[in-house]
This record gives structure tokens, C-alpha cells and sequence, in this order.
């Protein structure tokens, strides 16, 4: 129900006090409206009673109505109170710069006829207020000769000396307040926990420890104050033993101090000791305490394994802010967890809590899944909905950032372009990245002359982005020009900068600048002694990437790897396999790194480039991982290469068994199939050939013991009668070994003189045609063939008659052979033909020679 006002300030005679009273006692209540209701009322039916009351106006002015504070400020101009009343003039410097009025705030002190301290360390305060320090420390050699300082100017003093880092005024106010007698026991708690808070924050924790023994009086602010500074330089030891030394000062911690604690065993991820603070905590009975909570949300979310941990953290808290939600949402998210992330954003939202730039930022820098784009939309289209784009550029850049790193430059352009956040040089970097990331780095370059036009500062990050495009596009006239600038900004040193050159420089096939560039760092990183090794070795030098390796070993550079992945390299396209053998089987030894996928597959590249594939096999066997499609199919392109069917064999049966469906593999492995397959065979059938001679190889044997032909004409013959041997019915090769291996070695003992045989050549051809005429009748003659065996029955006469069945034996045989080997023959009749004429015409030019 609406206020009503008490039957007391209805009486008509009150004093003004009561009135002062009663509007006071309503505005530090924070019931403004009734503070004003009654003074309204007031001023209409006493209007000189309230008008002539300075505390009513000094109350009234707490209400924060900026259309209140300039009717007063009329009224008490209109009767001259401002110069009158220092109280009244103060309450107006303290609204005007709570309002952020700071000329408001100046104008009312100016006004003022003799300002005393209190006035001072108002319009000190009020100018803090506004953010102006610097006008705020210039007020203080203005006070000295007029008044003097008390223990409250100084502690104003002071707060801007801490948070600027001013050192050197923060000792020259300590020396005035020892002059001014502000010291030993008048100097109270607040004025030395400003000064220890003021020598903490500049780094000189001496002078603050000295601070904090001066006097024995202490309380909890001052420790905590210590503590807190100690925390934020990282020094958990000495927070420690302040904490031991507040505990036996009798001296009861807070929830702050505990905070401070863990934030310091955050900041160094000592988990073991934030869990015994954390039970210390329970024990205080501060565990639900916000700003506690916070920092244990803090040191779970960054340093424990456990998810558990930081729910539990979480639900401890009594009423979580702004804070507590962004550090469980960042817990989240380096967990792995961003769906259930973006389902805290949402329950964060649904209790009223708003979230600020940080939380946001953090959101959009856990997009990392494949519904990354989808959740940094949603964020975009929130950002557009609250107009939050104007509070801070954080939130605009991680937008940006987003987008760009999945390849949406088209929105990250329009982000960049269209939000009215200001872009600096974080933006155009993550705009520099994305494009080189999808190719377009002659686009990236282009963001330079934006920088320049918007006048942008460049750092080391922007101008390394900027080398790695130029050293893409192989531009070393862009690459010189981003040197030059570097020169001139003087980011020589920057050791991200440096290692873009050696990149840039090697890639541009200047090695010679690449090497000096990579002489400038004061101390190589892995990542500058990989950018010279690995320039060297895509130059081809490779002898002289190996000794820059060896050199990084002697300088005391640890290898990670990256560098045995860009040795092994360089060992595989060198053709160095002793050293790269070596190189590999020392990596744990020499470093401590483990092989991974990708130096396997650099030492199963090295051994197939040189042949070594049993090697590789047995590799592969030994391997914890197995390689990648991308390396079987090299591999086996190195089986096909060196002709190596059997660990061709084994690596397709692999290669088939991870993708079986794979064009690139299926079409190599057409290339390699044929020579698997013959193996297949001759495991099959077998060296039939050394138990026994083939029919090839009788008919071979007998023309080359008949007609004396040479060994092309020899390998031509085999090869006809390896075309043509194949339509022969099965088993005869067997059938002809067996019946006619005797006829042919009587055969070729008797015609084994060479002469002979010449002088026979014309005779044999004669019989060869009669024999090509004699096809025709082959029913004939197998029906003579029981004549044939009656005359072989009469071998006596025929062993009389023998020189004349010498003679006439080629005929005999040539009768008595079954049919599929006079076909044989019929298909051979032209080829010898050719090749007497051949050796005809050889003897007629006297240019007979023999053919091995």
C-alpha cells in the first residue's frame, strides 16, 4: 500500500530538524519517493520553514532525481547556501559526479569561497568518480596552502596511484603523510590498507609488508588486502605464509580471503591445496558464500579432471551471479561439454541474470563442435536483439573470430563491417586468418591497406598473419615490404614475426635471407628451429636440414613433434634411411616424444621410397596405431613401384579392411593385382619345367638341333608356340613327353653334325611341303597307319636298308606322328620357311654372325 505520512508531522507547529529528520531518515532508507512526498508537502505549507532547512536538502539530494538535484541547486543558488554551507556544497559535488556531471561537479567547487579539506577530498572523490585521476592528483598541490590534509584525502589520493601503477606519487604522498603526522599511532586502519593496497598494486610487496607491521592494530581488510596481492602476482607461497601469519594474529579469515587463496592455487593449478582450502571453507561455514564459490568454479573448471567437482561447486552456491555462471559455463566448455554449456547460457537467462561480455566471449570461443555456426548464430542474434554490440568490442571480435574459422567470411565481413563495435587489430587478424584458411590470401593481404585507413595499430600477430600469406603465394616482393614494415614498427624481436620470415623467405626459395632471418632470434623456440629445418629440406637441401637438427640438440632446444615429423621428412626425400632409422628409433630416448601417426607414416614412406618394403610390412605389424588410407595407398604404390607383390598383397588385404569402397585405392590396386596374381599362379602350378621338359621345349630343343637357327629367331619361334600350344587339348604335354621323348633324341643324335644338317636344309624343305600338301590327307594316312606298323615289323630288312632309311627317317616320322602334333607343325611350316630365306640372304652378303 502507498506510504502515508504519521499523524506527528501533520501537527502544525513542528520544528525544522523534525522535518530534516523525517526526509532524512525516508532517503537513507531508499524510500526516495516518500522522502519527496514529504517534502513536498512541507515546502507547500511552510515553504520558508522548508527552504531555509539545508539538511532537507542535503538528504533530498541522496534520491538520485537529476530534475530534483537542479530545482535545489536553484533554490540554494537563489538563496546563497552553495557559499554558505559547505555540507550542502559537498552533497552537490557527490550527486553531480555520481551523475557523471563533472563540470557540474567543477562549477559548484569553483563557486565556493574557501574550500577547507572536506571540500577537497569531495571534489577529489567526485573527480575519481568521473575517471579523471590525473585532474584529481593536481588538486592536492592546490589544498596544501590552504588547508591540510586529513587521513581521508589521503586514502582518496592514493586509490588512483594503485590502480594507475603511479609508484612514484604513491611514495611522495607517503612522505607527505608522514609530515603531516599521519603516521605511527594515528595512522588508522583505512589510510594503511590504502597504502599497502597502493604498494601491493605496484609491485613492491617490501614496502607493503613493511606497511602492514608498522602499527600492531590489523584487522581482516588488511590481510586479506596482502593476501589479495600476492594471489595476483602468482605467488602462492608467500599468500600462504601471510594466511599462517593472519591465523596466529588471531585474526578470523573471510570468504574473501579464502578467495584470494584459491584463486592464487588456481592461477598455479595446485589442485591438491585448493581442496584443502575448500575444506577449510566448509569448515568456516562459508562454503555457499558467492565470491568464494566463484573461485573454486574457477579452480575446478581450469585444473580438476573431474566433472563432478565443478557441478557440485556450482549447486553450493546460494545465488549465483553473473560471475558464478560464466565460470560454470567455462568449466563447461573445457570439459567438452558445449551443448550442456549453452543449456546453462539459457537457465542463466531464464532467472533474470544478464549476462556481460566475458560470458558471451566464452560461449563463443567454445564453439568448436559441428553445430558451432548454429550456436554463434543464436549469439549473433541475441547480440542484434539486446544491443549489446555497443557495451563491448570483445563480444564483436569473438563473433568474427567464429565465423571466420569455419570458413563464414561472408558473415564475418558483415560482422566486422555492419556492428558498431570499433574494429582494431584483433578483428582484421582473425579476418586475415579465415581467409588464408580457405585460399584467398591474396584477399587476406588486401586487409592491410583497411588497417592503415582506419589507422589500426599492427602488432606481431597481424604482420606473422600477413607473412604466411605472402609465403603462400610465393610473393617476395609483399614479403619484403611486411619486413620492412616490421623494421619500422620495431617488431624485429618478436619471435612469432621471426618465424614467418624463415617460413616466408624459404618458401620464396631465398635461403640465404631465410638464414638470417633465423640468425635475429636472441633464442630459437621448436617452433623457429622447425621453420629453418623445414625450409631447408623443401629447398632440397637435406644434408644441411640434418646438421641444423643436430645444432638445435647442441643449443639445448627441446624437439617436439613437429621437428621429427619434418626430420623424417626430409631422411625420406633424401633417401637418408640409416639416419632416419636412427633418428626414429631415438625419439623417445632423445626427447621423451612418442611416435605418433604422422612420423609413421614419414618412416613407412622413407623405407618404401628406398625399397625396404619386408621392412614396412613388419612395421605395420609392430605399429599401436594404424596408418591412414593416405599412407596405404603410397605404399602401395611403392609395392608396384619395386615390383613387390607379396607385401603388396599383405598392405591391400590392410588398406581394403579401412575403406574397402575407395576409388583412389581401387584404382592402384589394378596396377598391383596383375603381378599378385601371376605369383598366385606360379605358387600353384609350380616349376614343372625342372622335372621335365615341355612340349615347348622338345619342339624348341629339336628345331634348334634340325634347322641351326639363331636365339631371336629362337624366342620368336617360343613365343608362337606359346600362343598357339594352348589350343592343344589337355594332358597332351604329358602324352607327347612320354611317347616321342626317344624318337626325338635318336632324332637329334643322328643329325648332329652341322654340315650334315645344311646340306639337308633343301631336302627338308621339300618334305615340309609335301607335308603342308599332305594335310588334306590325314584320313589317309591314318588309315595307312597299320601298313606303317607292318613295316616296322620288318626291321631286319630295314636295318640292311639302313642308310637309306636314315635318309628317308624325317619322312617315316613325319607319317607316324599322331595328328595334333603334324597340326603343330603345319602352323609352324611358315615361319621356317622365312627363316631360311632369311639365312640365305645372310650368307649371300657373307654377314652371318651368331646371336646370343
Amino acid at each position: 500500500m502507498p506510504w502515508q505520512p504519521l499523524p506527528l508531522f501533520r501537527h502544525q507547529r513542528r520544528r525544522a530538524s523534525t522535518w530534516a529528520s523525517a526526509v532524512a531518515v525516508h532517503a537513507s532508507s531508499g524510500r526516495h519517493a516518500a522522502a519527496l512526498t514529504v517534502f513536498r508537502r512541507v515546502l507547500q505549507a511552510h515553504p520558508a520553514v522548508a527552504t531555509s532547512d539545508q539538511l532537507a536538502y542535503a538528504a533530498l539530494l541522496r534520491c538520485r532525481d537529476r530534475r530534483l538535484a537542479y530545482q535545489i541547486h536553484a533554490q540554494v543558488c537563489r538563496r546563497g547556501l552553495a557559499t554558505s554551507n559547505p555540507v550542502l556544497a559537498c552533497s552537490l559535488l557527490a550527486f553531480y559526479a555520481d551523475c557523471g556531471d563533472r563540470d557540474s561537479a567543477v562549477r559548484v567547487f569553483d563557486e565556493m569561497p574557501q574550500p577547507d579539506a572536506v571540500s577537497y577530498t569531495a571534489m577529489i572523490s567526485a573527480l575519481l568518480r568521473a575517471g579523471d585521476c590525473h585532474r584529481a592528483l593536481a588538486l592536492y598541490p592546490r589544498m596544501l596552502p590552504l588547508c591540510a590534509p586529513t587521513q581521508h584525502t589521503f586514502s582518496k589520493l592514493l586509490a588512483p596511484c594503485a590502480s594507475m601503477r603511479l609508484h612514484h606519487h604513491g611514495t611522495q604522498l607517503h612522505a607527505q603523510l608522514l609530515r603531516w603526522g599521519c603516521w605511527g599511532p594515528h595512522l588508522g586502519l583505512v589510510l594503511k590498507t590504502a597504502l599497502l593496497h597502493m604498494y601491493a598494486a605496484c609491485g613492491a610487496m617490501a614496502s607493503a609488508r613493511a606497511v602492514l607491521h608498522a602499527t600492531p592494530e590489523t584487522d581482516v581488510v588488511l590481510w586479506t588486502a596482502i593476501i589479495t596481492a600476492y594471489s595476483r602476482g602468482g605467488q602462492l607461497k608467500p599468500a600462504l605464509l601471510a594466511f599462517r601469519d593472519m591465523e596466529r594474529a588471531a585474526v578470523p579469515p573471510n570468504a574473501f580471503t579464502y578467495a584470494a587463496l584459491i584463486a592464487a592455487c588456481s592461477a598455479n593449478r595446485l589442485l591438491h591445496i585448493g581442496r584443502q582450502l575448500h575444506a577449510r571453507l566448509v569448515k568456516s561455514h562459508l562454503e555457499h558464500d558467492t565470491s568464494a564459490c566463484n573461485a573454486l568454479l574457477d579452480l575446478y573448471s581450469k585444473s580438476s579432471t573431474r566433472f563432478l567437482d565443478l557441478l557440485h561447486a556450482f549447486h553450493a552456491v546460494s545465488t549465483p551471479n553473473v560471475v558464478s555462471w560464466t565460470a560454470f559455463i567455462s568449466g563447461l566448455i573445457r570439459h567438452g561439454k558445449e551443448q550442456e554449456a549453452f543449456a546453462a547460457f539459457a537457465r542463466m537467462r531464464a532467472t533474470g541474470v544478464h549476462p556481460n561480455s566475458f560470458t558471451l566471449s566464452t560461449l563463443l570461443k567454445g564453439c568448436t563442435s559441428a553445430q558451432a555456426c548454429l550456436h554463434a548464430a543464436k549469439i549473433h542474434a541475441y547480440v542484434l536483439k539486446t544491443s549489446f554490440e555497443s557495451l563491448d568490442a570483445a563480444v564483436g571480435n569473438s563473433l568474427v573470430d567464429v565465423y571466420a574459422r569455419y570458413a563464414r567470411m561472408d558473415d564475418a565481413w558483415e560482422v566486422a563491417t555492419t556492428m558498431s563495435f570499433v574494429r582494431d587489430r584483433f578483428t582484421y587478424t582473425s579476418l586475415a586468418k579465415g581467409l588464408n584458411q580457405i585460399g584467398l590470401h591474396h584477399r587476406a593481404l588486401e586487409m592491410i591497406p583497411h588497417m592503415f585507413h582506419e589507422e589500426v595499430e599492427i602488432d606481431g600477430f597481424s604482420l606473422a598473419c600477413f607473412l604466411s600469406a605472402a609465403a603462400t603465394l610465393a610473393s617476395i616482393e609483399a614479403g619484403k615490404q611486411l619486413h620492412c614494415c616490421a623494421v619500422k614498427l620495431g617488431l624485429s624481436g618478436h619471435v612469432s614475426l621471426s618465424n614467418s620470415l624463415v617460413n616466408m623467405y624459404s618458401r620464396c626459395k631465398c635461403l640465404d635471407d631465410a638464414k638470417s632471418a633465423f640468425c635475429s632470434i636472441r633464442e630459437p623456440s621448436a617452433v623457429s628451429w622447425n621453420a629453418i629445418i623445414s625450409g631447408l629440406a623443401s629447398n632440397g637441401c637435406y644434408t644441411e636440414a640434418l646438421s641444423a637438427f643436430e645444432d638445435m640438440i647442441l643449443a639445448g632446444a627441446q624437439p617436439d613433434g613437429v621437428t621429427f615429423t619434418v626430420v623424417l621428412s626430409a631422411c625420406s626425400h633424401g633417401g637418408l634411411v640409416d639416419i632416419g632409422i636412427k633418428y626414429f628409433n631415438s625419439m623417445m630416448n632423445l626427447a621423451g616424444v612418442p611416435p605418433q601417426e604422422s612420423h609413421y607414416s614419414w618412416f613407412l614412406d622413407m623405407l618404401g621410397r628406398a625399397g625396404r618394403l619386408t621392412e614396412v610390412a613388419q612395421t605395420i605389424a609392430a605399429m599401436p596405431v594404424q596408418p591412414n588410407l593416405s599412407t596405404y595407398r603410397t605404399l602401395l604404390a611403392f609395392c608396384k613401384l619395386h615390383n613387390d607383390p607379396v607385401v603388396g598383397k599383405y598392405i591391400a588385404k590392410k588398406a581394403l579392411e579401412l575403406d574397402p569402397s575407395d576409388s583412389v585405392l581401387q584404382n592402384i590396386l589394378s596396377g598391383v593385382r596383375g603381378a599378385i596374381q601371376i605369383q598366385d599362379h606360379d605358387e600353384q602350378t609350380g616349376l614343372q619345367d625342372k622335372e621335365s621338359c615341355s612340349a615347348k621345349e622338345l619342339v624348341v630343343q629339336w628345331k634348334t638341333s634340325l634347322f641351326g637357327i639363331s636365339s631371336a629367331a629362337l624366342r620368336t619361334l617360343t613365343n608362337l608356340i606359346d600362343g598357339k600350344l594352348d589350343i592343344l587339348p589337355h594332358g597332351f604335354h604329358q602324352f607327347f613327353e612320354v611317347s616321342w621323348r626317344l624318337p626325338w633324341t635318336c632324332c637329334s643324335a643322328s643329325l648332329m653334325s652341322l654340315p650334315v644338317v645344311l646340306m639337308l636344309q633343301p631336302l627338308v624343305l621339300v618334305l615340309a611341303l609335301a607335308l603342308a600338301l599332305a594335310l588334306p590327307l590325314q584320313p589317309a594316312v591314318l588309315m595307312l597307319q597299320p601298313v606303317m606298323l607292318l613295316a616296322l615289323m620288318l626291321q631286319p630288312v630295314v636295318l640292311a636298308l639302313q642308310p637309306v632309311v636314315l635318309i628317308l627317317q624325317p619322312v617315316v616320322l613325319a607319317v607316324l606322328m599322331p595328328q595334333p602334333v603334324v597340326s603343330v607343325l603345319a602352323l609352324l611350316l611358315p615361319e621356317m620357311v622365312r627363316l631360311l630365306h632369311v639365312q640365305l640372304q645372310l650368307r649371300h652378303q657373307r654377314r652371318w654372325r651368331w646371336m646370343s
